[in-house]
């Protein structure tokens, strides 16, 4: 073959990958300009502060925080109005629904339909635990701050399961950074840079995450999943006892438990414990489950969204509005709370 043909046959061979990969860069490049205006990349801090926060992975929704972390309600703010803050993990930041639909929002609303003037700050940190640790620690100066009439402290099956057996581990992790940055490898700190810039790789990297969660739990025999505690020195053993003691007479513990469609309905291990603990220690101790089942015999899930399996995650819409219903109840019938 002549040195001509050869160039030419060159170029032809170039050009039949060239084009498939010319559209598949084109076809990743439209992916991630459409996906900016449904999903922001992955926080470099771990939670969103200050600034406009976009969810896709699980649900659709569009969210607000305030300069000192809090999410936003949506409801205009009452000036003298007396305060409630809610702490907890992801369950409270609620980045998968709107602003207004979050059970702070709800719960300002209720209150005030009902002569009730009231203003809430929502603080929740995401991560293995973590919602536990930093209530804990962060949570006497966030009530102090806003002078909180109650303190609602959010609790969940993950938080308590993940949260640490030790105490010393446990008081460790409520001074640590979020989970989602502390204890990166160089690797790992890069590709956590690289998400937070393409929102295309951030949603991948969630999925990944979450098959990659769910595969763990799958492995893990029923008898694990079910144990709550397995010795009398575990630190979640004493997690009623702790919140009494940070936040006296204004505590309020909500517990939302895993009501999902083929969940049993009995109450679960962490029910079992707390409750009764509850009881001896005067604190206020409400779990979601009676409500959460009422609207599943309704045919409506309190957890899930329509991009994620049925009944599993964070809690929806309805979850949220069963949640600031039943504070809403607890707190219009406690003493005082028209004053």
């Amino acid at each position: 073959m002549t040195p001509g043909r050869t160039h030419i046959a060159a170029r032809r061979s170039r050009a039949k990958w060239i084009g498939p990969l010319a559209g598949v860069a084109a076809s990743l490049l439209l992916a991630e300009c459409a996906l900016r205006f449904v999903a922001t990349g992955a926080t470099l801090s771990g939670l969103p502060t200050g600034e406009t926060y976009r969810q896709y992975s699980e649900g659709i929704a569009t969210s607000h925080f305030n300069d000192d972390t809090s999410r936003a309600t949506g409801n205009e703010f009452l000036p003298g109005a007396p305060t409630i803050v809610i702490l907890g993990d992801s369950h409270v930041p609620a980045v998968q629904i709107e602003d207004t639909a979050t059970m702070g929002s709800v719960l300002e609303r209720l209150a005030r339909s009902h002569g009730m003037p009231l203003n809430v700050r929502q603080f929740g940190w995401s991560g293995l635990g973590y919602g536990i640790a930093r209530s804990l620690a962060l949570g006497p100066g966030l009530a102090a701050t806003y002078d909180a009439q109650k303190v609602v402290v959010v609790l969940s099956e993950g938080a308590l399961r993940t949260y640490p057996a030790d105490r010393a581990a446990a008081a460790r992790l409520g001074a640590e950074l979020p989970p989602s940055v502390r204890n990166l490898s160089t690797l790992e700190r890069l590709a956590r840079q690289v998400a937070h810039y393409s929102v295309l790789v951030h949603l991948l990297y969630v999925r990944l995450q979450e098959a990659l969660l769910a595969a763990r739990v799958e492995r893990t025999s029923p008898e694990a999943r079910a144990a709550c505690v397995r010795t009398d020195d575990d630190a979640r053993r004493e997690i009623v006892a702790d919140f009494k003691r940070t936040f006296g007479d204004r505590l309020l513990l909500l517990y939302a438990p895993e009501v999902g469609v083929d969940s049993s309905e009995d109450p679960d291990c962490w029910e079992r414990l707390m409750l009764p603990q509850c009881r001896e220690l005067g604190v206020l101790c409400i779990s979601l489950r009676d409500a959460m089942l009422d609207a599943k015999h309704s045919y409506v899930l309190a957890r899930g969204f329509a991009n994620t399996l049925p009944g599993t995650g964070h809690l929806n819409r309805v979850g949220h509005e069963l949640a600031a219903r039943t504070l809403f109840e607890a707190i219009a019938s406690s003493p005082g709370s028209r004053d």
